[in-house]
């Protein structure tokens, strides 16, 4: 009998996908559950021939589980359940080495299809996300999105939700001028002019909840970028202006001279 283990922090959803599988294969696939903080052990006790793994884990990333579960069972088949609206994740998955990626409105037929595929060395990947995926335009914001890397996308989700530069530098063991450096990249990685853009963009994405407190951030963004601006504006003025004050001295030296030479040789 083959193996799988459901890692998932909803009791009702784990064990609903797992009454749900072994229902469907009539008893042939043994399924145990478990929550995300747990996935990693159970993994490591095994055997099991693939693990099941929910998008909406909270006690761990489930990309960095995945990834631990890469690192220690290499050859370890891993399916993902995830929405048809996560794409912007569609990238880091398959980086972090996930076999397939099923959506969560599949009927119990296609789930165990997947299953069944990765038991037996396979790939999957849900119909509706495969034509999504392929769907996308070359320059597509959520194309953009994949584009980064685990890091970039770690300090740019820290950004968006109102951390600054050396909170984030602490908390991740960088150097201020590292995490500079990644702000720089996903700026242009994301082809963004500024912070008030990548807010902005990461609302729209998902990134992070279109909320009162995100709101606030974007619109003290902004009034930082023109205050800024402001700021330059009336620095090129004042240049503009010192510049004139000293063509006016020179002027006003040679003009001085000038009629000094003038007068003397005149008288």
């Amino acid at each position: 009998m083959q193996t799988l283990l459901v890692v998932d922090d909803h009791i009702i959803v784990r064990q609903g996908v797992k009454n749900l599988i072994e229902n469907a294969s009539n008893n042939s696939i043994s399924v145990k559950e478990c929550s995300g903080h747990e996935g990693l052990k159970l993994v490591r006790k095994g055997p099991y021939q693939a693990v099941l793994i929910g998008l909406t884990l909270t006690s761990i990333d489930p990309i960095e589980l995945v990834k631990q579960i890469r690192d220690d069972k290499p050859g370890l088949p891993i399916l993902v359940l995830c929405s048809v609206d996560e794409e912007q994740y569609y990238g880091r998955l398959f980086r972090a080495g996930v076999t397939g990626i099923l959506t969560r409105e599949s009927a119990s037929d296609e789930l165990l299809d997947a299953i069944k595929k990765l038991f037996s060395g396979g790939r999957y990947i849900s119909p509706s996300l495969a034509e999504k995926m392929t769907g996308i335009p070359s320059d597509d914001d959520t194309s953009l999105m994949v584009t980064l890397s685990d890091r970039e996308y770690e300090v740019m989700v820290s950004m968006v939700s109102g951390k600054r530069v050396k909170q984030i530098a602490d908390e991740m063991s960088l150097s201020i001028k590292t995490v500079s450096t990644y702000h720089s990249r996903i700026l242009q990685k994301l082809r963004l002019d500024n912070d008030a853009q990548l807010i902005r963009y990461a609302i729209e994405q998902g990134v992070i909840r279109d909320s009162i407190a995100a709101r606030e951030k974007l619109l003290v963004s902004e009034f930082n970028i023109k205050t800024a601006s402001l700021i330059q504006a009336i620095k090129e003025i004042w240049h503009q202006r010192k510049l004139v004050i000293i063509v006016i001295g020179i002027l006003g030296i040679i003009t001085y001279f000038v009629v000094y030479y003038l007068i003397k040789f005149v008288v």
